[in-house]
C-alpha cells in the first residue's frame, strides 16, 4: 500500500513538472549608433556565412618621442660613521685600564673592566677586540672567535677589521 502511494505521488510530480511553462528567451535588440559624418565600414563576408562589420575607428597618429634625458646621480662616498659610544670619556678610561691590566696579566680584572665598558658602548667593535684578546689569554678559543665575529659586524674601519680577522685566525 505504501509503495503504491509513493509511486503515484512520484508520477503526479513528474506530470506537474512537464506541464509547467518554461520562460522563452528574449531576442537581443540591436542598438546601432553611427556618427553623421562617418563612412559606413566595409562588410567582410566569411565562407561560413558570417558577416563581420568592423567598428569605425580613427587612425592612430604616430609621433616620434623626444630623446630620453638620463640623469646620472653622483656617486657619494659612504663616509657616515656610526656613533657606537666609543667616544665617551668613561668608556675610554675603562678600555685604557683594561689594556694595562691585560699587559700586567691581570686577566680577570681586565675582563671585568671590559664588561663595564661594553655596557657603556655595546656596539663598539673595539670592545669586542679587547674581549676576544682576553678570551685568548684565558685560552678560550671558541669564545674568542665568537666575540671577534660579533665585533666584525660592528667594525667600521679596516684596521679594526684586520685586528678581528687576526684574532679569528689565532683562535682556530
Amino acid at each position: 500500500m505504501l509503495r503504491l502511494t509513493i509511486t503515484s505521488f512520484t508520477i503526479l510530480a513528474l506530470i506537474g513538472c512537464q506541464n509547467q511553462s518554461q520562460p522563452t528567451p528574449e531576442k537581443p535588440t540591436k542598438v546601432v549608433t553611427q556618427k553623421a559624418e562617418t563612412i559606413p565600414p566595409k562588410e567582410i563576408h566569411t565562407p561560413t556565412g558570417v558577416v563581420i562589420k568592423p567598428y569605425d575607428r580613427e587612425e592612430i597618429q604616430r609621433k616620434p618621442l623626444p630623446a630620453p634625458t638620463v640623469i646620472v646621480p653622483q656617486q657619494q662616498q659612504n663616509n657616515k660613521t656610526f656613533n657606537d659610544g666609543s667616544e665617551l670619556p668613561a668608556y675610554k678610561n675603562l678600555v685604557q685600564k683594561a689594556e694595562t691590566a691585560l699587559k700586567q696579566n691581570q686577566i680577570s680584572q681586565s675582563e671585568s673592566l671590559m664588561l663595564q665598558a661594553q655596557r657603556l658602548a655595546p656596539q663598539s667593535a673595539q670592545t669586542y677586540v679587547m674581549l676576544s684578546k682576553i678570551a685568548l689569554a684565558k685560552n678560550d678559543k671558541a669564545n674568542a672567535q665568537a666575540l671577534a665575529q660579533r665585533g666584525l659586524s660592528y667594525a667600521q674601519s679596516d684596521s679594526v677589521k684586520n685586528q678581528l680577522n687576526q684574532i679569528i685566525q689565532q683562535s682556530k
